[in-house]
């Protein structure tokens, strides 16, 4: 059987619990995970019960159910990346060889190569994850846990990828997620030039235009207007024979005072 194991994600710290063949208690003081915070058994003796062959999770209690991937549960089966909400904890449910174990095996296998490959699967991994959460193409409910837990910095990047990854939700034959990164690697190569003394050159070239456009627009605005008022005036001249010369010579007059 593969060892597995749960990441809690509680108070800004990360722990990570080794699940036993059998059943593994959560919940308040007498379990095999103790969570914190967790009532008083005589109060309270909810439970989550993690079993394995094959991995499963039963909640045992009364009230509102804790949270399977968003979802609320009586009992529901596990897979590697399930996420479980419960009283403040964010519980990811692991399953496969130990990152220490993959390390030691790669290095067996390929020495420092390997190791690398295994740095940057992972950095590809949380790079696609972050793509997929910008464009709402993995589970909705497990992008708003993690920002939350990136308020509540509580944020754990290998454990939020693992979790978006898994709830991907691309289309056969969408290319959103290629045309994003495409994006994201211009912009990631351009950004030398937002910096140092190019990027305020550039900020400042900016600025001019804008100033210059904001001042043209404007003058052709107040042209308009005038044009409008002297239409007006000889409609009105033409129509009724109505002078504006004594009102203009009025106007004259009280500054001329």
């Amino acid at each position: 059987m593969q060892e597995a194991w749960l990441d809690i994600h509680q108070g800004g710290q990360t722990k990570r619990y080794a699940l036993s063949a059998g059943r593994t208690r959560i919940g308040g003081a007498g379990c095999d995970v103790v969570l914190d915070g967790t009532p008083d058994p005589a109060l309270d003796s909810s439970e989550l019960h993690i079993w394995m062959s094959p991995p499963r999770v039963v909640y045992v209690g009364r009230g509102a159910p804790p949270l399977l991937d968003g979802r609320a549960f009586e009992q529901a089966p596990l897979e590697r990346g399930s996420s479980l909400q419960w009283r403040g904890a964010i519980l990811i449910f692991g399953q496969g060889a130990t990152v220490l174990e993959e390390l030691e095996e790669d290095l067996g296998q390929g020495g420092a190569g390997a190791y690398e490959g295994g740095v940057q699967d992972e950095v590809a991994g949380r790079v696609r994850a972050g793509l997929l959460a910008d464009l709402n193409l993995t589970d909705n409910q497990a992008v708003k846990r993690w920002r939350a837990a990136v308020l509540a910095s509580e944020f754990d990047p290998a454990a939020c990828a693992r979790e978006l990854l898994a709830g991907e939700q691309v289309p056969p034959g969408d290319t959103r997620l290629l045309e994003r990164a495409s994006r994201l690697q211009r912009d990631l190569l351009m950004s030398a030039h937002q910096r140092g003394a190019k990027g305020v050159q550039r900020r400042a070239r900016a600025a001019t235009r804008s100033g210059a456009a904001y001042l043209l627009a404007n003058l052709i605005a107040i042209s308009i207007y005038t044009l409008v008022v002297l239409a007006v005036m000889l409609l009105v001249r033409v129509q009724y024979g109505t002078s504006f010369d004594g009102s203009l010579d009025r106007v004259i007059g009280i500054f001329g005072e």
